[in-house]
């Protein structure tokens, strides 16, 4: 019975290993991704977790730089 619960754990923990690398490429990629239109790569619950980071980020970059900018330079509007 231990052996099968030593396995169930490692299991369990490379499949998480495995989201984590994962999301931290979408997280890392998200401009090529976006850009090149390949989130046909991504399974749906990525598409979010990828629209919701860009949409944090641009929130960021709006709240805490281009408010400060002109708005002839700014490239977000």
């Amino acid at each position: 019975m231990n052996i099968y619960k030593m396995e169930l754990e490692r299991v369990k923990f490379v499949m998480k290993s495995y989201l984590r690398v994962r999301l931290a490429k979408i997280e890392r990629n998200l401009i090529y991704i976006i850009e090149k239109d390949r989130s046909e790569l991504l399974s749906e619950a990525e598409k979010i977790f990828a629209f919701n980071i860009l949409e944090n980020r641009k929130k960021h970059f709006q709240q805490s730089f281009f408010e400060k900018v002109p708005k002839e330079l700014n490239v977000l509007e």
